[in-house]
């Protein structure tokens, strides 16, 4: 095969994906000490002894609306949660579309386990071109590991939003630019930490411009968000190949599988999915579960 300049770049996310994901898997699953503090965030209930009810049109059949369809008159019917919310985490814990090229971004090793990772797939189907990508990232906190690696890697143009940490709108570099704002619920008069999706997409001026990926890592703050888009302007997402986000379960099973669903619904797939290797991962009817989980999505569509 001809190493073109575009396939060099590939090689080298590929085999980067290839040493973090093989340190992951080893830092991930192993038994941490006991002086390292872990917390069991999920306590599996009884087992439920009835049948939850069945619905007629499973999500795997849901017909997925085209871009050219008004996404805000899109019927998604929503099973109900299980009485032990077992729907929410099988759902979660269950790769529906393949990535055949991933690769992992940025994250640090902290004493036994590698953390902060973020998973992207690289399919050609989905046309992420080197020097010519967007990427918004929502939470920053003390982290820009993977912010500076798309930066360095990728030469994408990173929006990057964090209104926690006291830092001034800024440029990082000549491809990142940081904004003292959060995402959520739209702004009132203009004042707030914090704006809706659509709010910030005029803001950048990219309303109608394709979004490589959507990072949202914002420690429970993508309910609001959920909330705002899926109800008021999901098609703000036609334009978004790739969501990966931090999902924070315990007290949100509810709102929780509704949004997943909607997402679903969308053609939004999951590609993706990681513990919290901070966390202990319980098994519960032969399965890892956990209630902070790293999620990816796809929209399969023909981005080329």
């Amino acid at each position: 095969m001809l190493l073109t300049k575009q396939n060099a770049y590939y090689l080298v996310f590929f085999l980067s994906g290839v040493v973090v994901g093989i340190l992951s898997y080893h830092t991930t699953y192993i038994q941490i000490p006991a002086e390292v503090e872990t917390k069991t965030v999920y306590k599996a209930p009884k087992p439920i002894e009835q049948n939850q009810q069945v619905v007629t049109v499973p999500m795997q059949e849901r017909r997925v609306p085209s871009k050219q369809e008004d996404w805000s008159k899109v019927s998604c019917p929503l099973e109900p949660l299980d009485a032990d919310q077992w729907n929410l985490y099988l759902h979660l814990t269950t790769i529906s579309i393949r990535c055949t090229f991933k690769a992992s971004f940025g994250g640090s090793f902290h004493k036994v386990y590698f953390y902060g990772e973020k998973w992207i797939c690289l399919d050609r189907r989905l046309d992420m071109k080197p020097n010519n990508c967007t990427m918004l990232s929502f939470g920053i906190g003390a982290d820009w590991t993977f912010d500076d690696e798309i930066d360095k890697l990728f030469g994408c143009k990173v929006y990057a939003f964090d209104p926690t940490i006291g830092k001034p709108n800024h440029n990082r570099s000549d491809n990142i630019m940081f904004f003292n704002l959060g995402i959520g619920a739209p702004r009132k008069n203009g004042r707030g930490t914090v704006d809706s999706y659509q709010n910030i997409l005029k803001l950048l001026k990219l309303e109608n411009s394709v979004i490589d990926y959507l990072k949202i890592d914002v420690e429970g703050a993508e309910y609001p968000f959920f909330e705002d888009v899926l109800n008021t302007t999901p098609n703000l997402l036609k334009n978004v190949k790739q969501i990966g986000m931090e999902i924070h379960l315990s007290g949100n099973a509810e709102r929780a599988w509704k949004y997943v669903q909607k997402l679903d619904c969308l053609g939004f797939k999951i590609m993706s999915y990681n513990f919290n290797p901070v966390y202990a991962v319980p098994v519960y009817k032969g399965r890892q579960i956990q209630d902070l989980l790293e999620i990816v999505w796809i929209r399969n569509d023909n981005w080329r």
